[in-house]
């Protein structure tokens, strides 16, 4: 069954593995904790998120292994009984996407949590009251993090594949005038405001375009 997960987990990297871009939180995140829970709107990916953890620190599916818990495969094989066939075989973390999707997700993840201390959980959901309401099971267990919408910032970097460092809220306020006009010589900035308020908010954007 595992071979099954690694066909997907294989073919969804090499889509994600063309992406030079990693959203904000990426850096954030502290990735030495051993149950991290990432939320977000539908849309904001996080599905990319965990895929660029894989490929920023593992070579082989069988090290670290993606599971989209709404998948039929999934649910009906239970996912303990898949972590526990993974972990047996030498595997090291688990990335588990849309875990709000899997019927009583939060007992089967404290399980899974308390079952092999050596290992790692890495799960993604919506924001919905459905993963918030799990998080009073896991609070002593899981560090949680939400994933928002593209900022302005990074809306720019996508469309332009230009870097624009980011800036401390006490220096806004001071050289507010002077960073404006650095970067309104750089680019348009109007016009790509216009088109951020229309679409910008969401990665998939680029699409589009």
């Amino acid at each position: 069954m595992i071979e099954k997960f690694i066909e997907i987990h294989l073919s969804l990297v090499k889509e994600v593995e063309k992406l030079p871009y990693k959203r904000y939180l990426f850096k954030k995140i502290n990735w030495r904790n051993r149950l991290i829970g990432i939320t977000g709107a539908r849309g904001m990916g996080k599905t990319t998120l965990l895929l660029q953890y894989y490929l920023h620190n593992f070579k082989t599916p069988q090290d670290c292994l993606y599971l989209s818990a709404d998948n039929i495969n999934v649910i009906n094989r239970g996912l303990y009984n898949i972590a526990e066939e993974f972990f047996k075989y030498g595997g090291k973390v688990l990335l588990v996407d849309e875990i709000h999707k899997y019927p009583d997700w939060q007992i089967e993840l404290k399980n899974i949590y308390d079952s092999f201390p050596k290992k790692k959980i890495i799960f993604s959901g919506s924001s919905s009251i459905s993963v918030l309401k799990g998080k009073g099971d896991l609070s002593r267990r899981a560090v949680f993090y939400n994933l928002r919408g593209l900022s302005f910032r990074e809306y720019l970097i996508l469309c332009l594949n230009k870097q624009f460092q980011p800036v401390d809220f006490k220096d806004l306020l001071k050289e507010h005038i002077k960073l404006a006009d650095e970067v309104s010589y750089q680019i348009p900035v109007l016009k790509y405001f216009r088109e951020y308020l229309k679409y910008g908010c969401y990665p998939f954007f680029k699409e589009g375009v």
